[in-house]
């Protein structure tokens, strides 16, 4: 599984003008991928979908950070579903993102 983050984080940075260690992906895809029980080429839609239900009723996360675990995931998805045909890209798009929670008490740190 390392093998495949690490595939993703040189993607991602390619696409993007940050540093690699600008990205905030390090902390959150490992707690998206914990959620996902099953080896990265049998993911199917469904257990992403499945994944990112856990994450929203998972009272653990705060609001903010399940938004950065789900944005996370959502990326990761699209990346994976270029290469595992299981994977419907459409309907990962359409996952919604939480609503950012302006008025907090104190900053998270991932």
């Amino acid at each position: 599984m390392q093998q495949l983050i690490d595939d993703f984080m040189d993607w991602k940075h390619g696409k993007t003008s940050i540093s690699r260690n600008g990205i905030r992906i390090p902390g959150t895809l490992p707690q998206f991928l914990s959620y996902l029980k099953v080896p990265s080429d049998k993911i199917t839609t469904d257990h992403l979908t499945k994944a990112f239900g856990a994450i929203r009723k998972n009272k653990k996360y705060k609001q903010n950070y399940q938004r950065q675990i789900i944005n996370t995931g959502k990326s990761f998805s699209l990346w994976l579903a270029r290469t595992n045909k299981n994977i419907n890209p459409d309907e990962i798009k359409e996952i919604e993102l939480p609503k950012n929670q302006w008025k907090t008490k104190k900053a998270e740190i991932c």
